[in-house]
């Protein structure tokens, strides 16, 4: 179990990321009561450091890092800058932008270098960067 967990992480961590981000907005949304300003902030810095985790397993790890940026400022900017809005549907945007943004941009890269370098045995600076 835990061998086809590190090899989810290392094939595809966009997917990983995204699931952690679901399981982060749930727990926000459900369990605790915090303000809007509150959970825009906790979940803009996890979606900031989960996203270069995810973008230093990606080439050009700048597509992975603008993706981390965006989903990160959207959220922080949605929860400081919207009047009114709830902590509940901030996270429910954090996760759909994020989701959105790291499934249909970053995880192909990471998943179609990883293909490549399986069949035509690249050097490992042109593949997505294995955990140890």
């Amino acid at each position: 179990m835990l061998a086809r967990l590190l090899t989810l992480i290392r094939t595809d961590p966009a997917l990983v990321m995204s699931l952690v981000q679901a399981a982060l907005a749930a727990t926000v949304s459900l369990g605790y009561a915090l303000t809007a300003a509150q959970t825009g902030a906790v979940e803009g810095a996890v979606t900031a450091v989960l996203g270069f985790t995810v973008a230093a397993y990606t080439r050009p790890f700048r597509t992975g890092a603008a993706t981390a940026l965006v989903s990160a400022v959207g959220t922080v900017l949605l929860a400081w800058k919207v009047p009114h809005i709830s902590s509940g549907l901030v996270s429910t945007v954090n996760v759909l932008v994020t989701g959105v943004l790291m499934l249909a941009v970053t995880s192909p890269l990471t998943d179609s270098l990883a293909v490549i370098r399986a069949r035509h045995r690249l050097p490992r600076h042109a593949a997505p960067r294995m955990l140890p």
